[in-house]
Order: structure tokens, then sequence, then C-alpha cells
């Protein structure tokens, strides 16, 4: 499958990241343990696994290293080997690759599987995973394979200059908006990064969706209607810090000059704009949540049914009694 790569590119792939991404929170790229990229390699904390690289280089890697087996070191491997400023040609890691490598082993299977599903959730990878015929370097692959999910579901032709207002996710379902989830998470700043210099496509599909949940949610409140329809799983136990994280996410960002949710914010915004899908969202909120809910207010509509009917009929009674009593 790799035989066919392009193993040099006419335009430049590797770069620094800008100062509009690395100052919201300046160590999310930054390697912690490993660096394969020109930028970081004199930091005294790396300087430890630069050992381990050349002793990998003078014989073949054990697969049941150490480093490989502890869990905690390879989830940090994963992380840093995803870094935007630490990156190679991906050809160089195909050339060490098939220089290491047994008959039974390809690069599929032992390092770009692996990377996708500490990106996403195990078991949704295509299998084999695609590698593109012009791979820059892993995290493009990784970006490529990902991306799909996104232009699934992101497929508007939107323009960027006419965007209608979009409530937050609050307001958005105090009007009758539900919410579904997803099954991919991503690794956001990582492919953020990639995509504010990746070259040859108009479209950023991560950046755009960073920007799409930077608009539904401005406070806790949001977060936690996010939290409770599954679209935002947060583990630091803190709606206050979901909010912040998302709107450091969708801040100074440049989206697509043709946003794929323009349409879904013109959709919404046309179904906010009517008083009766409020009402509507309301009374169902309110009052036909729960079935027990449900039961106890047709219970008081038809008790309130009932003494109507009993009113009218006192009333003609007594209607009928008072002509009665005119007549005689």
């Amino acid at each position: 499958m790799l035989d066919s790569l392009s193993s040099t590119s006419s335009k430049p792939s590797i770069f620094r990241v800008g100062d509009s991404l690395r100052r919201i929170k300046p160590k999310a790229y930054d390697p912690e343990i490993i660096t394969i990229g020109p930028f970081h390699r004199e930091k005294p904390h790396l300087q430890n696994m630069e050992q381990h690289k050349l002793r990998f280089q003078q014989e073949p890697a054990d697969r049941d290293d150490p480093i490989f087996q502890n869990g905690h070191m390879r989830s940090q491997l994963f992380h840093d080997l995803m870094l935007f400023e630490n990156q190679i040609p991906f050809f160089i890691i195909d050339l060490l690759f098939n220089m290491n490598k047994t008959d039974d082993e390809d690069i599929e299977s032992l390092i770009i599987r692996p990377l996708l599903e500490n990106s996403i959730f195990p078991g949704l990878v295509e299998d084999p995973p695609e590698v593109p015929r012009i791979a820059h370097h892993l995290l493009g692959i990784v970006h490529h394979n990902l991306c799909s999910s996104f232009a699934n579901v992101a497929s508007g032709d939107g323009d960027q200059h006419n965007i209608a207002k979009i409530n937050p996710a609050v307001g958005l379902e105090k009007a009758g908006i539900s919410f579904q989830r997803s099954k991919y998470q991503t690794l956001f700043r990582k492919l953020m990064a990639y995509e504010h210099y990746l070259t040859g496509s108009p479209q950023k599909y991560v950046t755009d969706y960073a920007f799409f949940m930077h608009c539904l949610v401005k406070s806790t409140e949001d977060a936690n209607v996010l939290q409770c329809s599954h679209i935002i799983t947060n583990f630091s136990g803190s709606d206050e810090m979901v909010c912040r994280l998302i709107y450091e996410l969708g801040k100074d960002i440049i989206i697509s000059e043709r946003f794929p949710y323009s349409n879904i914010f013109s959709t919404v915004d046309r179904h906010c704009a009517r008083i009766r899908n409020t009402w509507m969202a309301t009374l169902k909120r309110e009052y036909f949540n729960t079935s027990w809910t449900a039961i106890s207010v047709f219970a008081a509509f038809t008790l309130l049914g009932l003494t109507l009917t009993q009113t009218i009929f006192a009333i003609l009674s007594y209607r009928k009694l008072l002509l009665e009593y005119c007549i005689f």
C-alpha cells in the first residue's frame, strides 16, 4: 500500500504553531517525553529518551520493551507523536520501520491504527486504516482518516459571511431543539493546528466543528445541557472547566470560507423564531418529561373537564327551575 506514496512534496508541511493558537494554552503543543521533529530536541526533559533512540538505532526494537508495555508511557508516546510541532516527513518513518520490521508486520497495524484508536473510540477505525497517496506525516494521516466523519455530517456549502445567529445550548433546548450524540472525539488542538497550515484543501473540518461548539457553549448551563445529551463527556467534574475549554478552542480561529454548518445555523434560527415551538417545548419539558407527570397532567385535565361538565349541568338545571318558577 505504501509503495505508491510520494516521498517528496513541493510545499512545506512542518511548521511552528502560530502565536494565536499557542498563547491560549502554550504547553498543549510541546512533547512530554520524546521528540522526533526538529523543534524541541534540545530541551532538557527530553534528553533521557534521546539515549533510547540511539539504542533503537543500533539494534532492533524489542516489542516487549518496557517502554511499550507501560500504559502511561505508551499514552504519552501517542500524545507526543501527534503533536503538530513534533513531526517528520512520513517517508522517513516508513523507511525506518521497513528496516526493523518482520515479514508479517506492516506500518498500518503497528503504528497508524494504534494512533487512530488513541484519537477516537477503539473499534471505530477502518480496517485497514486508509493511508493517503501523499502522506506528509503521521498527524496528516490521522487527520485524513478522522475527517471523513466530519465530511459526512458537515455537507453544507454555506458562506461564512452569511451565518445566522444561533442561540447557546440552553436557549435551543427551551425552543425544543434536541442534541444527538456523535461517536467521535478528536484531538482538537493538534488537528486544528494542522488545519491552520493545511494547503490544497479549503475545508477545515475540525476547526469549523470547534467554532460550532464554541457558539453553543456560552455558560456552564450550556455545558451541562450538552453533557446531559451525552454530546460532551466530562471527566473533570466541572462544568466551568468544560465551558472554558470549548470557549478557548473556538477563540481567534479562522473558519472555512464555505462554512459547512451555516445551513444548520439558519434552520435552528428559523425554528427558534417561532414562539409556538418554544411554548410546545416548555409544555413537553415541564409537564410531559416523565410518564407519571404526563398521567398527572392527564388526570388534572380530566378532573377539570368533569368539573366543567358538572358546572354546565348545574347551570342548565338552575335555568330549567327558573323557567318553571316563572311559569307558575
